[in-house]
């Protein structure tokens, strides 16, 4: 159980947590509404992809390695994984 002193805190929270996933589903009520996510994912995998290029750690890389795989596999949209596919693929052609 978590408590919060304020709104604010909760909010900042909830933000944290709520941004990382692809979809997010709102009720109200019997209607949902949905939430597609999709910028804060493909800037991670971006991110995580960048860092990958410049990290020569082992570890490090394969951390990394593991946490773009998760993304990538948590993604439902086929039409989206094909975007982020590509745009990986373009990247890696330029920094190559």
């Amino acid at each position: 159980t978590e408590f919060y002193t304020g709104l604010l805190p909760l909010l900042e929270t909830l933000c944290r947590k709520v941004k990382r996933y692809e979809t997010i589903y709102l009720y109200s009520g019997t209607h949902a509404i949905t939430i597609c996510n999709y910028n804060y994912v493909f800037q991670k995998i971006l991110e995580i992809s960048d860092c990958l290029l410049r990290e020569t750690e082992e570890n490090t890389h394969k951390s990394l390695q593991e946490e773009l795989k998760q993304l990538l596999a948590s993604i439902k949209d086929l039409d989206f994984l094909r975007s982020i596919v590509n745009s990986l693929f373009l990247r890696a052609m330029q920094n190559s």
